[in-house]
């Protein structure tokens, strides 16, 4: 007999609250990102929702508990190319990492506070790597009074900052963009990659590589040539002083060696991605273990793998078994570490060996103990929207509505939350996100779409939405809207679109495109791309365009959502942080004075001090209540939850509850 207390979807009480969202770390990103290692430690980021999003540094010395190296009011991390990444670095010297409030270089020295390398000046640094025949740091800087004579951006430069003296010294220089600067094992040569305008770094990069003269300046250096357009990624050197990287000349991002005298060697064959685009800087996919062995991870069909390859012939040996999610390597001492989440919870540093994924290091608590029966496990679809081939299939993650205690009433079907991913060049998984889970376990359904162009599919897929964006995404979010109501996973008349950023624009333009959703919910998405290609950052100055397919303003207008919000006649809730500089509050204020002005059911919450992507646990627990207000006050759901009420103008008086 069924115990489960009877009550609609969406009013299911539940124990998952968003002040718990906000502060429990949601998955490898937000608390063990980006590991490096000294041999006989290993060190990462970890964010600090409660203290204003910070990142601390932490170390593990392989026994004991972690160490926070790095405390408040420090904060490691940086601006360069917006997105950020690569902001530390591990030395014999001590912690070397980029301070975000003013952008310096500063030495954290073993029982010392951080001392600063750099002086101020309007300058950002980013992806560090170690001189240790000359006593300093290389690394990408950016100028941005430098904006050079097409006035886009920051000038960008590869510069060495000596430990001692601080003096700098330009290495590279004169081309739009540089990352990944990698000194070899002998410290006779540095290798860099390099991009220009309209480029993005998954569309095509140059490899170089150069010898150090005896003042420690560069030779003339050596590029990559291989035939056809690819896309190169995380150099690395081999303990001999070989020369490796990721490249996605067969379709799917595998290893490659290159030496002088020779074209670039394919090394691995896996038919999937050990690569993702690279919007951040310091990405680590694979790693040497040693001489002969690698250790990487890759995606195939939507799950995630850890495996070694032969360094010469690629054979791969020891593949884990699937798992949700995988995001960095490092090794250490013969011993390789894997950060990554599965679909419970169980997140944080993994050791890989033997094939197998063992947790060291939990980056969560206890509290998902008296919550893991009400977890919603993530259920694969397919979907075909248009076609039959591998680039015109659509994937999503649908997740049920799931509570122990409660069941819905008969016949019902649950309202649902179609959320969209960003960039748009990224992807969703399915590892545990505690903000979903907020959903599910209060009777909402959310299906987490994939659409064609995401990544982790390969360079034909992920091209997929080129020239098609605002088109291709908006056909599949209808697909997966209507394919799971004909399954009866949902009910389709209360489904609410949803999505940040690039996920934001999509959201836009299938509300203004269709009258399938009955409301949507904007965080930071575009709303006017001609307005966007005007003040948008110089990184992704003329990614738009190639999105778009056409650099006319004509099309630019066609496209924009802003230009159809008359088809608009669906309630929006708009999110937006005043600092964004990615896309700016502009952005919002635009969609939202319009739909002001024809007195359209819409809301609009700003945070102050806010970028690209909320990290502040007020803001995080915020968004979350005012969404389920939101949501609630749309469907007349007469929610009990002591949240503070969302005001909705122009909802036909209709009263908060």
């Amino acid at each position: 007999m069924d115990s489960k207390t009877q009550l609609p979807f969406g009013l299911w009480p539940s124990s998952i609250s968003a002040g718990l969202c906000a502060t429990f770390p949601e998955g490898p990103s937000s608390a063990i990102s980006q590991p490096l290692s000294t041999g006989d430690a290993i060190y990462w980021l970890s964010a600090r929702p409660a203290e204003g999003g910070r990142n601390a540094i932490m170390r593990w010395d392989f026994g004991g508990r972690p160490e926070e190296i790095l405390a408040a009011p420090w904060d490691a991390r940086t601006r360069v190319h917006e997105y950020g990444g690569g902001a530390y670095l591990p030395t014999a010297h001590g912690v070397v990492f980029s301070h975000y409030a003013d952008n310096r270089l500063y030495i954290l020295e073993e029982g010392s506070t951080p001392r600063p390398l750099t002086t101020i000046g309007p300058y950002r640094y980013a992806d560090l790597t170690w001189d240790i025949a000359r006593n300093r740091i290389i690394c990408v800087r950016e100028d941005t009074e430098n904006t050079g004579t097409d006035n886009l951006g920051p000038r960008a430069d590869i510069v060495a900052i000596g430990i001692g003296s601080g003096e700098i010294a330009i290495l590279v220089s004169g081309w739009d963009f540089y990352s990944n600067p990698q000194v070899s094992p002998d410290a006779t040569e540095l290798c860099w990659l390099c991009w220009n305008h309209p480029d993005m770094p998954w569309d095509s990069t140059t490899l170089c590589r150069a010898r150090f003269k005896p003042d420690g300046s560069l030779g003339d250096h050596q590029a990559e040539v291989s035939e056809g357009e690819q896309s190169r990624l995380q150099p690395r050197w081999s303990p001999s002083g070989d020369l490796y990287f990721l490249g996605d000349r067969d379709d799917w991002w595998n290893v490659y060696r290159w030496s002088r005298q020779s074209v670039a060697k394919q090394i691995t064959t896996i038919k999937g991605e050990v690569g993702a685009p690279a919007w951040l800087l310091g990405d680590s996919h694979w790693r040497f273990v040693d001489e002969k062995t690698i250790v990487l991870i890759y995606t195939s069909a939507g799950y995630w793998h850890a495996a070694r390859a032969d360094a010469l012939s690629g054979e791969i040996i020891n593949v884990s078994a699937p798992h949700a999610y995988l995001e960095s390597v490092v090794t250490a001492d013969g011993r390789a570490f894997v950060t990554g989440g599965d679909e419970h919870g169980r997140s944080g540093l993994y050791e890989y060996a033997d094939g197998k994924l063992a947790l060291a290091i939990p980056a969560g608590d206890s509290t998902l103990e008296n919550i893991i029966d009400t977890l919603s496990v993530a259920q694969p679809l397919t979907i075909k929207p248009n076609g039959d081939s591998a680039e015109d299939i659509c994937h999503c993650w649908f997740y049920p509505p799931t509570n122990p205690n409660y069941s819905p009433l008969p016949g019902e079907k649950p309202p649902a939350i179609i959320e969209f991913h960003g960039g748009p060049t990224a992807a969703s998984w399915s590892m545990l996100k505690l903000s979903r889970q907020f959903w599910t376990s209060r009777g909402f359904a959310v299906l987490d779409v994939n659409y064609r162009g995401s990544s982790g599919r390969g360079r034909k897929y992920r091209n997929r939405l080129y020239g098609s964006w605002g088109l291709v995404d908006v056909e599949d979010a209808l697909a997966a809207l209507r394919h799971a109501a004909d399954l009866g996973l949902i009910d389709g008349k209360r489904a609410v679109i949803t999505g940040a950023s690039a996920g934001g624009f999509t959201t836009l333009a299938a509300l203004t495109s269709s009258t399938a959703f009955a409301a949507g919910i904007n965080i930071f998405g575009v709303s006017d791309l001609a307005s966007l290609c005007a003040a948008t950052h110089k990184f992704e100055r003329y990614y738009v365009q190639r999105l778009i397919g056409d650099n006319s303003d004509a099309e630019l207008q066609l496209r924009s959502p802003i230009e159809h919000i008359d088809r608009l006649s669906v309630p929006l809730l708009t999110l937006q942080g005043t600092e964004d500089k990615i896309v700016p509050p502009s952005q919002a204020h635009i969609i939202v004075a319009a739909l002001q002005s024809r007195g359209l059911p819409c809301a609009y919450l700003e945070f102050a001090g806010e970028g690209h992507g909320f990290r502040n646990a007020e803001t995080l627990s915020r968004v979350l209540e005012a969404s389920l207000s939101f949501c609630a006050q749309v469907f007349n759901l007469p929610i009990s939850e002591n949240i503070t009420p969302l005001e909705i103008e122009n909802l036909h008086g209709q009263r908060a509850p």
